[in-house]
C-alpha cells in the first residue's frame, strides 16, 4: 500500500492478480476464464465496474497506437515550425532587398540584368541558410557532448 493512499486518502489497497497463460494463443479464454471467476467468487454483478481484467497484449497495442499518434503530432509540429520558418527567412530576404534598392539600383546602372541581381540575392539567402544549419548542428553536438543540463537520460543523436 503507498503511504499517501494508507494516511491521506485512507484508500484499501486494490486487489491485484497476476497470471501467465500457457501459450498466447489462450490469453482471451483466460482473461474471459478469470473474468467470471472473479465475479462469481466476489458476487460482483456482470459488468460492473469493479473488476478490471487487463492482458499486456492489449497494453503493448494500445502503447504502439499511442506511440504512432504521436508521431503523427510530431510530424504536424515540424510542418509547421518548417512553413513557418520559411516564411521567416522570406520576410527577411524581403526586407533586405527593399533596404538595398541603392546597391540593386547601381548594379543595374553598370549593366546587371534581373535574372543575375535574382541569382545574387539567392545565393545569399542560400549561404546564409547554411551557415546557419551548420551553427545549429554544432550547437546540437556541443549539447550531446558536453550535457549542460545535466540530465539523466542519456542524450542520442537521431538520424530522422
Amino acid at each position: 500500500m503507498k503511504t499517501f493512499e494508507k494516511y491521506i486518502v485512507k484508500q484499501k489497497p486494490l486487489l491485484q492478480v497476476i497470471a501467465l497463460a500457457k501459450d498466447t494463443k489462450y490469453v482471451a479464454q483466460a482473461v474471459e476464464d478469470m473474468t467470471q471467476k472473479l465475479t462469481d467468487l466476489h458476487e460482483l454483478e456482470s459488468g460492473s465496474n469493479n473488476l478490471r481484467v487487463i492482458d499486456a497484449g492489449s497494453s503493448v497495442s494500445t502503447a504502439i497506437e499511442n506511440a504512432k499518434t504521436l508521431t503523427y503530432l510530431l510530424i504536424g509540429v515540424a510542418s509547421i515550425v518548417f512553413i513557418v520558418s520559411g516564411i521567416g527567412i522570406m520576410n527577411v530576404m524581403f526586407a533586405s532587398v527593399a533596404e538595398r534598392t541603392k546597391e540593386i539600383g547601381i548594379l543595374k546602372s553598370i549593366g546587371a540584368n534581373q535574372s543575375s541581381v535574382l541569382w545574387q540575392f539567392l545565393l545569399e539567402s542560400f549561404i546564409l541558410t547554411l551557415f546557419g544549419s551548420v551553427i545549429g548542428v554544432i550547437v546540437g553536438e556541443a549539447v550531446i557532448f558536453f550535457d549542460p543540463f545535466g540530465t539523466t537520460l542519456p542524450l542520442l543523436r537521431s538520424i530522422y
